[in-house]
């Protein structure tokens, strides 16, 4: 998805009841003075497993991006959140927030998260 000057994106996702569930992302600023919140909840039992994929391009300046997921797991389910915020050289003023919480009922229950920054140099 893109975005173009001053949007205004706001977006949630609940993942419950699926044995395998993803969702994959990408939002790409290409006009200065947007504002993204991305957000998302699991609700996951037995053996379910969810997976969420965001990547979040800062192409140009003064845009904000948040993402924000949390996640109850009991059983044998497992959740994974991969987030990547990249910004560019010409992104000045930039504002990217990114945070995902797991809330494990049982020790077997999983949660994984991995965010990203990278800082790209410009194509």
């Amino acid at each position: 998805m893109t975005l173009a000057e001053r949007a205004t994106l706001r977006d949630f996702t609940l993942t419950s009841g699926a044995r395998a569930n993803r969702q994959n992302g990408t939002y790409v600023f290409e006009g200065p003075n947007c504002d993204a919140k991305v957000s998302g909840a699991y609700l996951l039992g037995g053996k379910q497993h969810a997976d969420t994929r965001l990547y979040v391009d800062h192409a140009v300046p003064r845009c904000v991006s948040r993402e924000l997921f949390k996640c109850v797991m009991d059983g044998h389910a497992r959740g994974v959140f991969q987030g990547k915020v990249v910004v560019r050289p010409d992104a000045q003023k930039t504002d990217g927030k990114q945070s995902s919480h797991g809330l494990l009922l049982s020790e077997t229950a999983e949660f994984d998260a991995k965010p990203e920054l990278e800082s790209s140099p410009t194509t």
